[in-house]
């Protein structure tokens, strides 16, 4: 297969990891200086580079909350949450996508019933408007970490991880989940181009391999980095 693979195609894949790391590390960093203005560009970089070699071995990336780790003089708890933060926004937006995609391959391929399809499909888009307005209301945002944090009241860690959430505002979250968009659009067009060095594909095609994978990849993340889940 690898003979006969456009070496151009793959070289221009392998290149698209620049654009991949650099919108992954803006993101990181605009996240960070929402709570610490302070953060350099070489701790956000090495903060971001140790939680991805910490997330390619526990199952479902959940290796990257070590990012706080990294940190000597900051709160470790609250880079968690911001952390946390981040891999929300991305399961977020990937979820709303893959959603779609499968809900696509469910109407077109699987034929099914046409009572579980009503089921799935209403179900699903119930659970994803729901969150989305929770998300865009800030109010409702705030009383949820508020209850939350009441149920560990004697707990300072608990409290520094909630507080993260509290610092992010409606700008914040639409710019994080511009950059998650970007970012995920990046994987999708390397993940085309990628292809195109082996087999011919449309970029619709590729849209919705890549999101439905990755979606079903998020709800069955028992595997070392992800590895066989996303190919098969």
């Amino acid at each position: 297969v690898l003979t006969d693979a456009n070496a151009l195609y793959v070289l221009a894949a392998l290149l698209l990891l620049i654009p991949h790391f650099c919108i992954a590390f803006f993101k990181w960093r605009y996240l960070l200086r929402i709570r610490f203005s302070d953060i350099s560009n070489r701790e956000t970089l090495n903060s971001l580079l140790f939680g991805i070699t910490l997330g390619m071995v526990p199952p479902g990336h959940l290796g990257a909350l070590g990012r706080g780790l990294f940190f000597q003089d900051k709160s470790k708890t609250v880079i968690i949450g911001l952390t946390v933060v981040d891999k929300l926004s991305n399961m977020l937006v990937m979820t709303t996508l893959g959603f779609v995609s499968i809900s696509l391959f469910i109407l077109n391929q699987l034929k099914w019933s046409y009572v579980l399809e009503q089921i799935t499909l209403i179900g699903g888009t119930t659970l994803l408007v729901g969150i989305w307005i929770i998300l865009l209301k800030r109010s409702w945002i705030k009383f949820l970490i508020t209850k939350a944090a009441a149920l560990f009241p004697g707990n300072p860690k608990i409290q520094a991880f909630m507080t993260a959430f509290g610092y992010i505002k409606h700008r914040d979250v639409f710019v994080v989940l511009l950059l998650t968009l970007l970012w995920i659009f990046i994987i999708v067009l390397q993940y085309h181009v990628l292809i195109l060095g082996f087999t011919g594909v449309t970029l619709p095609q590729s849209i919705q391999a890549v999101t439905a994978a990755i979606f079903t990849k998020m709800l069955l993340p028992l595997s070392f980095g992800g590895l066989g889940i996303r190919e098969g």
